[in-house]
């Protein structure tokens, strides 16, 4: 509608201007005359230019209308300096689920796009069998345990057995021994003997001490290593049986599904892919010479091409220490704070890092600095007319941009329709345009 008015207002001083030029023109042929007439008709032709002079002297001069603008009010408000750089959004926790035996997959539990919770059955695998294999694992066990536990009791009965004779041996020989000591000490025998006897006691006692070492720890080996490979194969058939039910080792999103049912799927052979859109980052490289701006836990923004209207705050969650020899960048991951549903891993995203802000400058929109000028210039509405006004800029966001000197809050500058202007234009206003709010809810 305001380009209409503009367009009308221009229309309408375009034909003034062709009506006087009309005008002017036709006064001008009236007065012209051919070579060819007599004195008499000169002197006619005079008279005619004399009177055609006083008429286009009686002509109202023509008026030219106002310039049609549209106009934004000079505000307060914050503004902020931002590192630049692109970047595609990732998950963390993306995670192709893999098939640890070979079967036919009999059901597929779920669709690409199907929201799933970790431990969520997603693929059943022939189980028939696994379950066969575990059965058979469980009779060999309860075989070996059976085979092994009796071995042990007959084993240990003897081993109780030799126990008993040690000990008798023992209590001879002591008794031997002391017989022999009163009998030394009555004459009747020799140091030689009393030396035996002590040494047949002493042996004795050893052999007890063997016997209560057997008892304990007296087993069939045999028999126990066939139980202990037993209970490993029983572990190893649930495993078996277990893998053939194939859950979400995540929570997450499905985004590929390469499995159906009645497929045949080899041991490691892809099935499906999940990712956690929960937690979003985006990765960008900036040149070298800004990382002393750059600290983790900074302020940042994002700004997606899929969703124009909009941006998703983030923070600065690592900085690699190692800059790219070759490039000069280095790697800034950005976390996404609460990440919506609309952001999907893989969407292009431009990364604003928050370097400094001004919380009540004077901004403008960009549009209103004129393009006919080395330096920032804007024109200033006042009483009707439009003045120029020399500028100093400071940060720059987006379309909006920070006036240092040369306006004051509430000024009215142009923002559309200067082209055509010069110090002093009476201009009418046709639109006034607010700022952008947009930058103020970046962050």
């Amino acid at each position: 509608m305001a380009a209409l008015r503009w367009l009308v207002s221009l229309v309408r001083w375009s034909v003034w201007l062709a009506v006087g030029i009309a005008g002017l023109w036709g006064l001008s042929g009236c007065g012209s005359v051919p070579s060819d007439q007599s004195p008499h008709g000169a002197a006619a032709a005079q008279v005619a230019q004399a009177k055609g002079r006083a008429d286009a002297s009686a002509t109202p001069e023509v008026q030219t209308e106002a310039i049609p603008i549209t106009i934004a009010e000079v505000v307060r408000r914050p503004i902020a300096a931002y590192l630049q750089g692109t970047a595609t959004l990732e998950s963390p926790a993306q995670v192709q689920v893999l098939t640890k035996t070979a079967g036919l997959a009999m059901r597929v539990a779920v669709e690409e796009g199907t929201h799933v919770e970790q431990g969520q059955l997603l693929v059943q695998l022939d189980d028939h069998e696994a379950r066969l294999a575990l059965e058979r694992a469980h009779i060999q066990l309860a075989e070996a345990e059976l085979a092994y536990k009796s071995l042990v009791h007959l084993d240990q009965k003897e081993a109780k057995l030799e126990l008993r004779r040690a000990q008798l041996t023992a209590t001879e020989a002591q008794e031997l021994y002391r017989k022999s000591l009163t009998m030394e000490r009555r004459g009747l025998a020799s140091q030689q003997e009393v030396e035996a006897a002590r040494t047949k006691k002493a042996i004795a006692d050893v052999a007890v001490q063997q016997a209560q070492v057997r008892l304990q720890y007296k087993t069939t080996d045999d028999a126990r290593f066939r139980y202990e490979r037993a209970q490993t194969e029983l572990k190893e058939a649930q495993l078996r049986l277990r893998d053939t039910t194939i859950t979400a080792p995540i929570t997450g999103v499905i985004s590929e599904r390469q499995v159906v049912p009645g497929q045949f799927v080899n041991t490691s052979g892809p099935l499906l892919t999940i990712v956690n859109t929960t937690r979003l980052l985006a990765r960008t490289f900036l040149p070298e010479n800004v990382s002393s701006q750059v600290q983790v836990g900074q302020p940042a923004h994002l700004d997606v091409e899929a969703l124009p209207a909009r941006t998703f705050p983030a923070r600065v969650q690592l900085i690699s220490p190692v800059v790219d020899a070759q490039s000069g960048t280095f790697k800034v991951t950005l976390e996404v704070l609460q990440p919506t549903a609309e952001l999907k891993p893989g969407m292009f995203v431009t990364a604003f890092i928050t370097v400094a802000q001004h919380d009540n400058a004077l901004v403008i929109p960009k549009r209103a600095l004129t393009l006919d000028s080395p330096e920032p210039t804007v024109y200033r509405l006042r009483d009707g007319r439009v003045y120029r006004a020399a500028l100093s800029l400071g940060f720059t966001d987006g379309e909006q941009v920070e006036v240092t000197s040369g306006l004051t809050a509430g000024d009215q500058v142009v923002v559309m329709g200067q082209d055509n202007l010069l110090d002093g234009t009476a201009v009418q206003v046709v639109e006034n345009h607010p700022l952008d709010h947009r930058s103020t809810t970046r962050n």
